[in-house]
């Protein structure tokens, strides 16, 4: 097998004592050093954002991940760990990112991680363009899984069409979330809908930050320059805060890109 180049999951539930995060700090640092045994530089520690998500919520968020770094640093890791949240596409989130009250992915404050309710009968298309109007891009998380998009590959192009990036589960690709899930997911790599894959991971155990594996299967599938993508050079771009056009093809145009992060980050760390 090939060296893996270093991958950044945009997504992995790591800070304990926040909504679906480790069990224990202890299981916190099992999952950054699992991540960082398979080839993952960089972890945006993301927490869900309530309904009654507040400023108080975001500055624990922040204070959690720094908290992390630091005891991963004890033990000699050097994985980059960065603050994010996971918002619901409602009424209340747009307010709510307006006062303030809300964690972007890497507090960069340009792009927004979103679940979809079980239950919509909203306009997608409305409200994402509202969130762009605030400066906002909205990253729908996993959608492979959401029982209102239910694998209808029309309703995320038009999605995608309006501006939202779409970031898909290294866990769901791997067949773990069902055979259905698998092959919307794959379905949507094909078709170019995706624009990230991520771990989703919240457990050193039942669902780890893994992305090695299926990072090989997207390179298989979709090729080299497809999977230094989604998994390097797309994810480097959100952490730095660069808008990402979500209608460009999605290839690895340039060797320096995934890089770039890391030549800023050195220059603040």
């Amino acid at each position: 097998m090939p060296r893996l180049p270093a991958m950044i999951d945009l997504h992995a539930q790591l800070l304990p004592g926040i909504g679906d995060g480790a069990p224990s700090w202890d299981d916190a640092l099992a999952m950054a050093e699992i991540g960082t045994a398979d080839g993952i530089s960089a972890i945006v520690c993301t927490a869900p954002l309530a309904a009654d998500s507040s400023r108080a919520l975001v500055s624990r968020i922040r204070s959690r991940t720094r908290d992390l770094q630091l005891r991963l640093r004890e033990i000699g890791n050097r994985t980059v760990l960065l603050p994010g949240g996971r918002a619901r596409i409602d009424d209340a989130t747009l307010k709510r990112l307006h006062d303030g009250a809300l964690m972007t992915v890497a507090d960069q404050g340009r792009h927004l991680l979103l679940d979809l309710p079980v239950h919509t009968s909203m306009s997608l298309d409305n409200w994402l363009a509202q969130l762009t109007g605030l400066g906002v891009t909205g990253i729908l998380s996993q959608p492979e899984r959401w029982p209102a998009i239910g694998g209808d590959l029309q309703l995320v192009e038009r999605l995608v069409g309006s501006g939202a990036l779409v970031l898909v589960g290294s866990h769901s690709l791997l067949g773990h979330h069902g055979p259905t899930v698998k092959q919307r997911t794959l379905a949507m790599l094909k078709a170019g809908l995706a624009h990230f894959v991520a771990s989703a991971a919240c457990d050193p155990r039942s669902r780890p930050p893994l992305l090695g594996r299926a990072y090989e299967m997207v390179r298989l599938v979709c090729g080299d320059d497809r999977a230094t993508a989604l998994f390097c050079t797309n994810p480097s771009r959100v952490l730095l805060g660069e808008m990402i056009d979500s209608t460009t093809p999605l290839t690895s145009n340039s060797a320096s890109k995934p890089t770039s992060f890391w030549n800023s980050w050195r220059r603040v760390a």
